[in-house]
Protein backbone atom coordinates (compact mmCIF):
# COMPACT_ATOMS: atom_id res chain seq x y z
CA UNK A 1 0.00 0.00 0.00
CA UNK A 2 2.65 2.41 1.13
CA UNK A 3 4.73 1.54 -1.98
CA UNK A 4 1.75 2.56 -4.33
CA UNK A 5 1.32 5.75 -2.14
CA UNK A 6 5.02 6.78 -2.97
CA UNK A 7 4.77 6.04 -6.44
CA UNK A 8 1.70 8.05 -7.22
CA UNK A 9 3.41 10.58 -4.53
CA UNK A 10 6.87 10.71 -6.72
CA UNK A 11 4.41 10.95 -10.11
CA UNK A 12 3.02 13.74 -9.35
CA UNK A 13 6.07 15.48 -8.46
CA UNK A 14 7.64 14.44 -11.70
CA UNK A 15 4.51 15.55 -13.77
CA UNK A 16 4.52 18.83 -11.55
CA UNK A 17 8.01 19.71 -12.73
CA UNK A 18 7.09 18.45 -16.31
CA UNK A 19 4.23 21.33 -16.14
CA UNK A 20 6.91 23.63 -14.88
CA UNK A 21 9.36 23.11 -17.75
CA UNK A 22 6.57 23.38 -20.41
CA UNK A 23 5.21 26.73 -19.04
CA UNK A 24 8.35 28.19 -19.11
CA UNK A 25 9.07 26.91 -22.55
CA UNK A 26 5.85 28.48 -23.47
CA UNK A 27 6.84 31.79 -21.84
CA UNK A 28 9.90 32.00 -23.76
CA UNK A 29 7.84 31.83 -26.90
CA UNK A 30 9.39 35.35 -28.06
CA UNK A 31 12.71 35.46 -26.52
CA UNK A 32 15.78 35.81 -28.70
CA UNK A 33 17.85 32.76 -29.04
CA UNK A 34 16.00 30.95 -25.89
CA UNK A 35 16.11 26.92 -26.00
CA UNK A 36 13.59 25.04 -24.98
CA UNK A 37 14.02 22.67 -22.13
CA UNK A 38 12.65 19.18 -21.39
CA UNK A 39 12.54 16.95 -18.43
CA UNK A 40 14.20 13.72 -18.50
CA UNK A 41 12.16 11.28 -16.32
CA UNK A 42 13.29 8.07 -14.83
CA UNK A 43 10.30 5.85 -15.02
CA UNK A 44 11.75 3.57 -11.88
CA UNK A 45 13.46 5.25 -9.89
CA UNK A 46 15.22 4.00 -6.93
CA UNK A 47 13.61 3.82 -3.22
CA UNK A 48 14.69 2.15 -0.17
CA UNK A 49 12.81 -0.64 -0.51
CA UNK A 50 13.42 -3.72 -2.70
CA UNK A 51 11.07 -2.43 -5.49
CA UNK A 52 11.23 1.17 -7.39
CA UNK A 53 10.25 4.42 -5.97
CA UNK A 54 8.27 5.76 -8.98
CA UNK A 55 9.15 8.46 -11.65
CA UNK A 56 11.50 11.16 -10.98
CA UNK A 57 12.73 14.20 -13.50
CA UNK A 58 16.50 13.47 -13.43
CA UNK A 59 17.71 16.67 -15.28
CA UNK A 60 16.28 19.60 -17.04
CA UNK A 61 17.92 19.08 -20.66
CA UNK A 62 18.30 22.13 -23.43
CA UNK A 63 17.26 21.04 -26.37
CA UNK A 64 19.72 22.79 -28.98
CA UNK A 65 18.41 22.82 -31.85
CA UNK A 66 18.29 26.17 -34.56
CA UNK A 67 15.65 28.58 -34.01
CA UNK A 68 14.09 30.38 -37.18
CA UNK A 69 16.12 33.76 -38.00
CA UNK A 70 14.29 37.13 -38.08
CA UNK A 71 15.39 40.50 -40.04
CA UNK A 72 16.06 43.48 -37.97
CA UNK A 73 18.48 45.53 -40.06
CA UNK A 74 20.61 46.73 -37.33
CA UNK A 75 23.92 45.23 -38.47
CA UNK A 76 25.24 44.91 -34.55
CA UNK A 77 21.87 41.89 -34.29
CA UNK A 78 23.89 39.08 -34.81
CA UNK A 79 22.53 35.34 -35.50
CA UNK A 80 24.37 31.85 -35.55
CA UNK A 81 23.56 29.84 -38.91
CA UNK A 82 24.57 26.44 -37.24
CA UNK A 83 26.82 25.31 -34.29
CA UNK A 84 28.23 27.31 -31.89
CA UNK A 85 27.77 30.09 -29.24
CA UNK A 86 29.09 33.65 -28.56
CA UNK A 87 31.52 33.75 -26.14
CA UNK A 88 30.77 36.78 -23.49
CA UNK A 89 33.12 37.61 -20.81
CA UNK A 90 31.07 39.38 -17.41
CA UNK A 91 32.32 41.93 -14.78
CA UNK A 92 33.91 39.36 -12.88
CA UNK A 93 36.08 37.65 -16.12
CA UNK A 94 33.73 34.33 -16.23
CA UNK A 95 33.13 33.20 -19.28
CA UNK A 96 29.47 32.33 -20.80
CA UNK A 97 28.04 31.05 -23.51
CA UNK A 98 24.50 32.52 -25.37
CA UNK A 99 22.82 32.04 -28.61
CA UNK A 100 21.07 35.13 -28.21
CA UNK A 101 22.92 37.86 -30.37
CA UNK A 102 21.26 41.34 -29.83
CA UNK A 103 24.32 43.46 -29.20
CA UNK A 104 25.11 46.99 -29.16
CA UNK A 105 28.77 49.27 -28.68
CA UNK A 106 29.15 51.16 -25.11
CA UNK A 107 30.97 54.01 -25.17
CA UNK A 108 34.60 52.81 -24.69
CA UNK A 109 33.78 50.83 -28.50
CA UNK A 110 33.24 47.42 -26.88
CA UNK A 111 30.54 45.42 -28.16
CA UNK A 112 28.16 44.24 -25.39
CA UNK A 113 25.08 42.49 -24.46
CA UNK A 114 22.08 43.88 -22.91
CA UNK A 115 23.91 42.76 -19.64
CA UNK A 116 27.19 44.51 -20.11
CA UNK A 117 28.84 41.91 -21.32
CA UNK A 118 31.74 41.86 -23.08
CA UNK A 119 31.84 40.23 -26.23
CA UNK A 120 34.66 37.90 -27.48
CA UNK A 121 36.37 37.98 -30.33
CA UNK A 122 39.60 36.42 -32.37
CA UNK A 123 42.94 38.67 -32.70
CA UNK A 124 45.05 38.08 -35.53
CA UNK A 125 47.85 36.27 -33.05
CA UNK A 126 45.12 33.82 -32.21
CA UNK A 127 44.18 34.77 -29.09
CA UNK A 128 40.67 35.41 -27.63
CA UNK A 129 39.93 38.62 -26.10
CA UNK A 130 37.22 41.81 -26.00
CA UNK A 131 36.08 42.94 -29.07
CA UNK A 132 36.46 46.73 -29.54
CA UNK A 133 35.51 48.71 -32.30
CA UNK A 134 36.00 52.09 -30.69
CA UNK A 135 37.44 53.45 -34.80
CA UNK A 136 33.58 52.24 -36.35
CA UNK A 137 32.43 56.18 -34.46
CA UNK A 138 34.38 57.71 -37.36
CA UNK A 139 32.75 55.09 -39.94
CA UNK A 140 30.18 55.69 -42.40
CA UNK A 141 28.75 52.15 -42.06
CA UNK A 142 29.63 48.87 -40.63
CA UNK A 143 28.93 45.49 -41.78
CA UNK A 144 29.72 41.98 -40.09
CA UNK A 145 30.32 39.37 -42.50
CA UNK A 146 29.65 35.48 -42.15
CA UNK A 147 33.55 34.81 -40.97
CA UNK A 148 32.72 36.95 -38.08
CA UNK A 149 34.88 39.91 -39.37
CA UNK A 150 33.94 43.18 -38.88
CA UNK A 151 34.67 45.66 -41.37
CA UNK A 152 34.39 49.79 -41.32
CA UNK A 153 33.64 51.93 -44.67
CA UNK A 154 34.23 55.65 -44.21
CA UNK A 155 33.56 58.66 -46.24
CA UNK A 156 36.83 58.98 -47.68
CA UNK A 157 36.88 55.53 -49.46
CA UNK A 158 38.91 53.70 -46.93
CA UNK A 159 37.75 50.54 -45.39
CA UNK A 160 39.18 48.52 -42.27
CA UNK A 161 38.54 45.20 -40.74
CA UNK A 162 37.79 46.22 -36.71
CA UNK A 163 38.26 42.67 -35.11
CA UNK A 164 36.44 39.31 -35.75
CA UNK A 165 34.14 37.72 -33.70
CA UNK A 166 34.71 34.76 -31.70
CA UNK A 167 32.66 31.28 -31.49
CA UNK A 168 32.90 28.93 -29.37
CA UNK A 169 31.42 25.11 -29.18
CA UNK A 170 30.97 21.94 -26.98
CA UNK A 171 31.06 18.34 -27.48
CA UNK A 172 28.29 17.54 -25.65
CA UNK A 173 26.22 21.14 -25.74
CA UNK A 174 22.83 19.67 -24.09
CA UNK A 175 25.13 19.62 -20.89
CA UNK A 176 25.70 23.37 -20.63
CA UNK A 177 24.52 24.67 -17.46
CA UNK A 178 21.37 27.45 -17.89
CA UNK A 179 22.22 30.73 -15.42
CA UNK A 180 19.48 32.30 -16.91
CA UNK A 181 18.99 35.44 -19.25
CA UNK A 182 19.92 32.76 -22.31
CA UNK A 183 23.39 31.99 -20.59
CA UNK A 184 25.20 28.97 -20.04
CA UNK A 185 27.81 28.33 -18.43
CA UNK A 186 30.15 24.79 -19.28
CA UNK A 187 30.51 21.75 -17.04
CA UNK A 188 32.22 18.83 -16.97
CA UNK A 189 29.59 16.80 -18.68
CA UNK A 190 29.78 19.39 -21.67
CA UNK A 191 33.35 19.48 -21.85
CA UNK A 192 35.28 22.61 -22.35
CA UNK A 193 34.84 25.03 -24.45
CA UNK A 194 36.36 24.78 -28.15
CA UNK A 195 36.78 28.21 -29.12
CA UNK A 196 37.52 29.73 -33.05
CA UNK A 197 36.34 31.49 -36.10
CA UNK A 198 32.52 31.46 -37.79
CA UNK A 199 32.48 28.77 -40.48
CA UNK A 200 35.45 26.65 -38.75
CA UNK A 201 36.03 23.83 -36.73
CA UNK A 202 32.08 22.83 -36.63
CA UNK A 203 31.38 26.83 -35.98
CA UNK A 204 27.90 28.20 -37.95
CA UNK A 205 28.39 31.49 -39.76
CA UNK A 206 27.44 34.92 -39.12
CA UNK A 207 24.42 36.40 -39.92
CA UNK A 208 24.69 40.19 -39.63
CA UNK A 209 21.23 42.03 -39.33
CA UNK A 210 19.51 39.22 -37.83
CA UNK A 211 18.54 37.78 -34.64
CA UNK A 212 17.95 34.15 -33.69
CA UNK A 213 14.14 33.07 -32.64
CA UNK A 214 13.38 30.54 -30.10
CA UNK A 215 13.38 26.95 -30.67
CA UNK A 216 9.86 26.70 -28.75
CA UNK A 217 7.23 24.62 -30.66
CA UNK A 218 4.24 25.61 -28.85
CA UNK A 219 1.49 22.50 -30.21
CA UNK A 220 4.38 20.28 -28.77
CA UNK A 221 4.70 21.88 -25.61
CA UNK A 222 0.62 22.20 -25.10
CA UNK A 223 0.26 18.48 -25.93
CA UNK A 224 3.31 17.72 -23.71
CA UNK A 225 1.66 19.54 -21.17
CA UNK A 226 -2.07 17.94 -21.25
CA UNK A 227 -0.05 14.88 -21.24
CA UNK A 228 1.74 16.05 -17.59
CA UNK A 229 -1.39 17.29 -16.77
CA UNK A 230 -3.40 14.10 -16.58
CA UNK A 231 -0.81 12.21 -15.57
CA UNK A 232 -0.61 14.59 -12.50
CA UNK A 233 -4.53 14.03 -12.27
CA UNK A 234 -4.37 10.42 -12.34
CA UNK A 235 -1.39 10.00 -9.51
CA UNK A 236 -3.50 12.65 -7.54
CA UNK A 237 -6.85 10.12 -7.59
CA UNK A 238 -4.40 7.09 -6.96
CA UNK A 239 -3.30 9.29 -3.57
CA UNK A 240 -6.64 9.87 -2.80
CA UNK A 241 -7.69 6.04 -3.13
CA UNK A 242 -4.66 4.97 -1.03
CA UNK A 243 -5.77 7.33 1.70
CA UNK A 244 -9.02 6.41 1.25
CA UNK A 245 -7.99 2.67 1.84
CA UNK A 246 -5.54 3.35 4.60
CA UNK A 247 -8.37 5.01 6.61
CA UNK A 248 -10.61 1.84 6.32
CA UNK A 249 -7.93 0.03 7.53
CA UNK A 250 -7.43 2.14 10.87
CA UNK A 251 -10.83 2.15 11.21
CA UNK A 252 -11.39 -1.50 11.39
CA UNK A 253 -8.32 -1.58 13.78
CA UNK A 254 -10.24 0.39 16.04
Amino acid sequence: MLDALNSALSGMSANAKSITVNANNVANLNTTGFKAAAAAALADAPSAGMGGGGAVVSSIIPQMMQGGLMSTGNPWDLAIGGGGFFTLKDQSGAMLYSRDGGFNVDAQGFVVNSQGMKLQGITPQGAMADLNVSQAGAATGVSVDAQGFVNASFSDGRSQTLGQVALSGFNAPQNLNSVGHNLYTATPASGSAITGAPGTSGMGGIVSGSLEQSNVDLASEFVNMISSQRAFEANAKTVSAESEMTREVLNLKA
